[in-house]
């Protein structure tokens, strides 16, 4: 009698009902996971373990806490920041002059023009324009110099534009209000592979 009842019990995880059993069973411990994911308490790993009326066990462990780490640019820019051309902290360095295949912003005070390595470079001006206006300057005024791709992208107050030219060349424009002087756009043009 005591082997019939084991064999039933056994029998409930095969065929068609213990399947369903099975599958609840992952379930669950899948939910438990998630749950464990969206906790919002990143101070601690989290361990759900699922157990199903007998079932093997399932454990899923969670560690660690992601932490973004800036990457600063090379050159003073990374120093000033985009939104501190018009004022930085101290003297940004001008010792080379902006190529022609980049528009020169005429209505802007250049403050910024470092070389970085042998094929790239940092130009920065501080202007009175707004920055829709110094955005649209440069997604006209770049296609006349070659550049293709050209893309906008706008994040708050700020304007990103990049573009490339042929297979390495490629600019990124920054445009935002000036941090400290109210009334003044900082504009930061990176440019790589000339």
């Amino acid at each position: 009698m005591a082997r019939r009842m084991v064999a039933r019990a056994g029998e409930t995880w095969r065929g068609p009902r213990g399947g369903r059993l099975r599958a609840a069973g992952l379930i669950v411990a899948l939910g438990l996971a998630l749950v464990a994911c969206s906790s919002g308490d990143t101070s601690s790993a989290a361990t759900p373990t699922a157990t199903t009326a007998g079932q093997a066990t399932a454990t899923l462990s969670v560690s660690g806490t992601p932490s973004p780490s800036p990457t600063p640019l090379p050159g003073g820019a990374a120093q000033a920041g985009v939104q501190d051309i018009c004022s930085p902290s101290s003297p940004l360095p001008v010792t080379t002059s902006v190529p022609a295949e980049i528009p020169a912003y005429a209505n802007g005070r250049l403050q910024l023009a470092t070389q970085i390595g042998s094929d790239s470079a940092e130009f920065g001006y501080c202007t009175s324009d707004t920055v829709s206006a110094v955005a649209t300057f440069y997604t006209q005024g770049l296609s006349g110099k070659g550049w293709q791709n050209i893309q906008t992208f706008d994040n708050l107050s700020t304007v990103n534009i990049i573009g490339t030219r042929g297979d390495s060349e490629n600019v990124t424009i920054t445009i935002a209000p000036d941090a400290k002087l109210a009334g003044n756009t900082d504009l930061l043009i990176i440019v790589k592979g000339l």
